[in-house]
């Protein structure tokens, strides 16, 4: 069963293009997803046994429940996800 971890910060599709998750999902045998935005859509991209990630055109329950907890406007949730980074990054290391 797929669950909601920590989004990574890139992810790489089998073409070499990286792109930028909003969310990630993974399950206890290894898998891995991510939702993504592409062209204000929001997308799915599941991981293949070589590491790279090809976009999926089947959405399972748990993606789309995950999905369910994003922003409507699609674009609103990348800008959330890009402002979380950045103030990740300017936190002081303790």
């Amino acid at each position: 069963m797929y669950q909601i971890v920590e989004t990574d910060e890139q992810a790489t599709t089998k073409n070499g293009s990286d792109f930028t998750p909003v969310l990630t999902l993974a399950s206890e045998h290894g898998g891995r997803v991510q939702i993504a935005v592409d062209d204000s859509c929001y997308v799915l991209y599941v991981r293949h046994s070589d590491g790279h990630y090809g976009l999926s055109s089947h959405w399972f329950h748990e993606a789309v429940s995950a999905m369910r907890t994003l922003p409507n406007n699609p674009r609103e949730a990348q800008d959330q996800m890009l402002a979380k980074r950045r103030r990740a990054k300017l936190r002081p290391v303790a």
